[in-house]
C-alpha cells in the first residue's frame, strides 16, 4: 500500500497527501514541504530532515515522535500546525530561523547543534524548551513558556538573548514561593548571563509575565518596550538619593495577562559590576512622577549572597517587591551615601552636624568615629545626623565635651554593603 506521495524539484520533497512515518527513523536529505498534507509521526519515531521545513496550506502535523532539523522552521499553514501535543521538534543545525506567516506552538523545543537559533516571529512552547547551550535570539518577538512548571525551561550554558526592546521571555506562572526563572543573558556582556528570579507569594491562575534584557545604556534604548512604553530611559531623569545607575544594561519587566500579582522579583548581579562610580545598593524603577514626567526611583530591595551557580555564581542577588507596571524598566542602582570632611559645631548654622547625605535611607547603620589615637569617640546605631561633635566615650575624662579641633576617623556600616571610612576634620 503507497502511503504518501512525493516529487522531487530543486532538492525540495513536497508532500501533497500523507505521509506516515512508523520505523525508528525516517530520512529526508532535502528541504521538506509540507503542502496541504498531513503528516503523522508516530511515539519512537525520528524523521530527520537535511534542509528546511516548511508547511503550506491546510497542512498539519500529529507529532507524537521526535523532528530533528538542520535548517530553518518554515510554518505558513496555520497556528495550529500541530493537532497533537505531545511530541519534540529538535534544531540541530548551525544558525538557524523559526519564521513563516504563523506562529508555531510547539510541545517540546530543543535547541541543539551550533551557531544562533533566531526568531522571525512569535513561538509558544505548550510544555518544554531545552536550551541545551544554544542561544536563543528573539529580535522583536516573543518566546512564550505556556507550561506553569518551574523547570518548563532547561539549559546547560544556553541562554535567551532578547537583543531587541520589544522581544521578551515569557512565562506562565501560578505555583507559590518557587522560583521561576528567566535566563536571559547577552555574550556581548562581560558575564554572559543577566537573568530575573520571580516568586508568587500566593498561586494564581491565567498569569504571564514577560522580560527582557537590553545589554547597553538605558539611554541608548530605542523603540517600545513590552509594556508600550517608548525609550530612551535617560539615566538624568532621577531621585535626588540616586547616585548612579547602571547603564551596562537593564531590564523590562511586565505582566501580560491575568489579574495583576504583587510579586517578588530577583535580580544576581556579579561584584564586577560595581566600579568607582557605581556601588550598587538597590533596585531602581523608570516610573511617573506626574501625566507626563517619569524618572527614575528607588524601590526598596534585599541584597543576599548569591547561590545560582546555573547562572556562573553571580556574588550578589538584590530582591524587590514589584506591584506596579506602570513601566517596565528595571536597573540596578547605586544610593550616593556622601560623608562630610568638615565639621565645624559652632552653631553658625553651616556643618553644625555631622550629617551624611542619604544615610536615612539605610536606618540599620552603624556610625563609629575615633581620633587619631584610635580611641573611640563616638558609637552610634541607627545614626540619624544628630551628632554635635561630642565625646560619647564615657571611660574617657572628656566624655560629654566638645570634641577639640583635629583630624577624625569615620566607620560607617551599612546593611548589605562594605563599610565606608575615611577621615575628616573638626574645626572651631
Amino acid at each position: 500500500m503507497k502511503l504518501y506521495n512525493y516529487k522531487r524539484m530543486k532538492k525540495v520533497i513536497v508532500l501533497t497527501t500523507l505521509m506516515l512515518c512508523l520505523g525508528i527513523q525516517c530520512y529526508s536529505q532535502s528541504t521538506l514541504l509540507n503542502e496541504n498534507a498531513s503528516f503523522v509521526i508516530q511515539s519512537g519515531t525520528s524523521i530527520y530532515i537535511g534542509g528546511d521545513f516548511k508547511s503550506e496550506g491546510t497542512a498539519s502535523i500529529e507529532n507524537s515522535g521526535e523532528i530533528l532539523l538542520t535548517n530553518d522552521w518554515i510554518n505558513n499553514a496555520s497556528n495550529a500546525l500541530f493537532t497533537t501535543l505531545n511530541g519534540s521538534v529538535d534544531l540541530v543545525g548551525t544558525n538557524q530561523n523559526l519564521s513563516g506567516v504563523f506562529s508555531t506552538n510547539f510541545y517540546n523545543l530543543n535547541l541543539n547543534g551550533t551557531g544562533i537559533k533566531s526568531q522571525l516571529n512569535n513561538q509558544y512552547v505548550a510544555n518544554t524548551l531545552d536550551l541545551a547551550s544554544s542561544q536563543l535570539r528573539t529580535n522583536e518577538y516573543a518566546i512564550e513558556i505556556q507550561n506553569t512548571n518551574p523547570n518548563a525551561i532547561l539549559w546547560s550554558n544556553g541562554f535567551i538573548n532578547t537583543n531587541q526592546l520589544e522581544g521578551s521571555l515569557r512565562r506562565n506562572v501560578d505555583q507559590a514561593s518557587v522560583d521561576y526563572f528567566f535566563p536571559l543573558g547577552d555574550a556581548s556582556l562581560s558575564n554572559t548571563y543577566r537573568p530575573l528570579i520571580l516568586k508568587l507569594p500566593a498561586a494564581v491562575s491565567n498569569v504571564t509575565f514577560a522580560s527582557n534584557l537590553s545589554a547597553f545604556s538605558p539611554n541608548d534604548a530605542s523603540g517600545t518596550s513590552v509594556a508600550g512604553y517608548n525609550a530612551p530611559f535617560l539615566t538624568s531623569l532621577k531621585e535626588q538619593q540616586i547616585g548612579a545607575i547602571n547603564e551596562k544594561f537593564f531590564h523590562t519587566f511586565s505582566q501580560v495577562s491575568g489579574i495583576t500579582q504583587t510579586v517578588s522579583l530577583g535580580i544576581p548581579y556579579f561584584i564586577s559590576d560595581e566600579n568607582s562610580d557605581l556601588t550598587i545598593t538597590d533596585i531602581s524603577q523608570f516610573d511617573s512622577i506626574s501625566n507626563t514626567e517619569k524618572e527614575w526611583q528607588i524601590i526598596s530591595s534585599t541584597l543576599t549572597v548569591g547561590s545560582y551557580p546555573q547562572f556562573a555564581s553571580p556574588e550578589k542577588v538584590l530582591t524587590t517587591i514589584v506591584n506596579s507596571y506602570n513601566t517596565d524598566a528595571f536597573a540596578l542602582t547605586g544610593i550616593e551615601i556622601v560623608m562630610p570632611g568638615l565639621v565645624t559645631f559652632n552653631n553658625d548654622g553651616l556643618n553644625d552636624a555631622f550629617e551624611i547625605k542619604g544615610i536615612e535611607l539605610f536606618p540599620n547603620n552603624q556610625l563609629l568615629i575615633f581620633d587619631r589615637w584610635g580611641n573611640k569617640v563616638y558609637d552610634k546605631t541607627n545614626y540619624q545626623n544628630d551628632w554635635k561633635g561630642t565625646n560619647e566615650a564615657s571611660n574617657m575624662t572628656t566624655f560629654g565635651n566638645l570634641l577639640p579641633t583635629d583630624t577624625y576617623y569615620y566607620m560607617l556600616s551599612l546593611e548589605g554593603q562594605e563599610p565606608i571610612s575615611g577621615f575628616f576634620e573638626i574645626i572651631k
